[in-house]
């Protein structure tokens, strides 16, 4: 599937500028903006959403009237006819699946188009649409110039390989996107000869729990706050008789389980990469679309927020919660 991005600004002259002035980090290869009374409502798909949400939010448009959210959609790949849009209409209702919003097709080429479309069950959808032969996308193809095309200077946050990737995020620091941990369960701060601090797993499943419930981020173990790469050296210490990847892999499932976060397991990926001649762990972290995510047998409701994770109360829980997941199928019909 392809990712939308949607966010609400002010109904005014210039607010559209500004917004695409600060996504020009990215290849913008679909926009829609409609009317919303005061506000706008402004969905767009572009060649790296992950840098796009950065850079919204390194602009500020995290606001809450700005709803900034995510979205998996369908990207339909369609022959280029008179007829086909209304045949695939025709095709999901019959299959009980209700068109929620659509917009901007894109051409492909003289015989091919893909149009962007958000249905009330977007897996079952691409499943059915095999039956009449049609192919949804998990990316939009690019022109070979816009791939060449370097990015202006400062703002390839995320430009080149995975490892420069990488390096690029440590370099900016922590955000809303983005979190450092020193361990994962090696105290730095005791004295005592008994280094393991279950506490610090608590610490990492709170990040993972606020990435789930905001817009999904990055946690990377083994880097300091200040962004300098510690490794993985203590934590391996930790291990008993299995002091490798495997070893750390097994005590970080564990510690999901522990908190209550093993339902949200496709949520995650994550691997092992090596950062000069320091390892570190790289796990990201997808946004929950469907429920709120809640941490531990207390089911502390936690969001990222002004660069941490911040433990909302019950009534800003239920607040936040109306507004990311009851009110994102609402707002997305009106």
């Amino acid at each position: 599937m392809l990712t939308e991005i949607m966010l609400y600004v002010p109904n005014k002259a210039r607010e559209l500028s500004k917004v695409l002035e600060a996504l020009k980090v990215v290849n913008i290869q679909a926009y829609s903006i409609e009317d919303a009374g005061k506000l706008n409502r402004v969905r767009l798909i572009v060649n790296d959403s992950k840098a796009a949400l950065y850079q919204l939010d390194l602009n500020g448009y995290n606001k809450e009237y700005n709803s900034l959210v995510s979205l998996p959609v369908l990207g339909i790949e369609l022959p280029h006819r008179a007829g086909e849009l209304s045949r695939v209409a025709q095709f999901l209702g019959e299959n009980n699946i209700n068109i929620e919003h659509s917009f901007l097709t894109l051409e492909l080429d003289k015989k091919k188009a893909i149009v962007i479309i958000d249905t009330d069950d977007n897996s079952k959808a691409a499943t059915v649409l095999k039956d009449i032969d049609l192919r949804t996308c998990d990316h939009i193809e690019e022109p070979l110039e816009s791939l060449a095309s370097p990015l202006p200077d400062g703002l390839d946050i995320y430009a080149g390989s995975d490892n420069k990737k990488l390096e690029n995020m440590i370099k900016r620091l922590e955000n809303d996107f983005v979190e450092f941990k020193s361990t994962m369960r090696y105290d730095l701060d005791t004295s005592s000869e008994n280094k393991v601090n279950k506490e610090l797993g608590k610490a990492i499943c709170k990040t993972l729990a606020a990435f789930m419930n905001s817009n999904g981020g990055t946690l990377l173990i083994g880097v300091n706050p200040d962004s300098s790469i510690r490794g993985l050296e203590e934590d391996f210490s930790t291990l008993g008789s299995l002091k490798n990847d495997d070893g750390f892999l097994q005590v970080f499932r564990n510690m999901i389980e522990t908190w209550g976060l093993i339902g949200n397991l496709p949520l995650i990926t994550h691997r092992f990469t090596d950062v000069g001649e320091k390892r570190i762990f790289v796990v990201e972290v997808r946004r929950n679309r469907e429920e709120p995510v809640y941490l531990g047998k207390d089911e502390d409701f936690y969001i990222r927020a002004l660069s941490s994770s911040i433990k909302l109360n019950t009534r800003d829980a239920l607040t936040y919660i109306k507004l990311h997941w009851q009110s994102s199928k609402k707002r997305s019909v009106k």
